[in-house]
């Protein structure tokens, strides 16, 4: 049982309050890796499994995009590899101390590279990935992560025959499993995609992946295709035209690391538990001491600070967490603000 606790919700989710207010991975990248984002990924972590969850999909260890129209950059820890590699050792350890099966997505990276409805698309040339895009993933496997998520981006780069990376063997097999040399099991897709669904049927997309080494398919939603993919892969293994030993080590790859993480005998969580975690939850100020830690000078462009009363106002403020407490202060000395 898997979730994101990085996710951006759309909407206001009622009851909230129960559970962690999670800041942006932007804002976390800006705080930096130190003692406040390690308790936040332990607390994190420690809510999962109280929670009866088991697996952690994500997040995405993209790099924030160099192009001016991207808009995905809230999704990333920054720029920078170095930094984003090691938010990737601390999140592993956190989750694997508090037994919570690790899965970074997004490889090999460059989906905040996305304008619109294209796709997204890794732009480093392949010769510098491992310095830049592949990084923080080659730093997950070194750390052991068993299992990764490989998304449908476009490498040109890496795949010129341009499939999106979770149809590619050069993605998969050549680079992922050859030249990271990654020996764990591989998620990818989903299948159903936007990209995906306007360049190809789905269900033949899902023989494509397999074939090119992928151990389990994802799905966005459920529908018909699913059912018509798995008839259209059993129907392939005995034509001969998928060799049932793939499926035989995918399965055998699967079963394994379910066993090595205990999740076949794993005790459901205990309901009592859930008015500690509420509470604990509630009076947990780590994401707000982040929040604070993330506010970033980029410019003081025409010496915007200080702010002064008078000159300085109207002050609009923007965030996710803590902006009330901010404005109080703020409205002290400069009357007009808003956010």
């Amino acid at each position: 049982i898997a979730g994101n606790a990085f996710a951006i919700s759309e909407k206001t989710v009622k009851n909230a309050h129960r559970f962690l207010q999670v800041p942006s991975m932007l804002s976390l990248g800006a705080a930096t890796n130190n003692e406040t984002t390690t308790e936040l990924f332990d607390t994190i972590a420690s809510n999962l499994e109280h929670m009866g969850l088991n697996t952690h999909f994500g997040p995405s260890l993209t790099l924030s995009s160099s192009i001016t129209q991207a808009s995905n950059t809230l999704n990333t820890f920054g720029s920078d590899p170095n930094h984003t590699a090691a938010m990737a050792g601390s999140l592993l350890k956190s989750f694997y101390q508090n037994d919570i099966l690790w899965m970074p997505s997004g490889f090999p990276g460059g989906e905040a590279n996305r304008i619109g409805n294209s796709p997204a698309t890794m732009l480093t040339p392949g010769t510098h990935f491992l310095q830049r895009d592949g990084l923080p993933y080659l730093i997950a496997i070194k750390h052991g992560v068993p299992i990764i998520h490989v998304a449908n981006t476009l490498a040109p780069s890496i795949e010129p025959d341009m499939k999106p990376a979770s149809l590619s063997p050069r993605v998969i097999n050549t680079l992922l499993k050859g030249t990271l040399n990654y020996k764990g099991l591989i998620v990818s897709g989903p299948m159903d995609g936007p990209y995906i669904i306007n360049h190809y049927e789905p269900e033949v997309a899902a023989i494509q992946s397999l074939i090119a080494g992928s151990d389990m398919l994802l799905w966005s939603k459920t529908s018909p295709q699913i059912p018509k993919a798995i008839g259209l892969i059993s129907r392939a293994v005995k034509n001969g035209n998928i060799k049932e030993k793939l499926i035989d080590n995918a399965v055998r790859r699967i079963l394994t690391l379910k066993k090595k993480f205990n999740l076949f005998s794993r005790e459901l969580p205990k309901t009592g538990n859930s008015v500690k975690i509420e509470r604990q939850n509630r009076n947990n100020e780590t994401s707000s001491r982040i929040e604070r830690q993330a506010i970033t000078l980029i410019k003081n462009d025409k010496n915007i600070l200080p702010l002064i009363k008078d000159e300085s106002t109207p002050v609009f403020m923007t965030g996710v967490i803590e902006l009330e407490s901010l404005k109080k202060i703020l409205l002290k000395e400069l009357k007009y603000i808003n956010h």
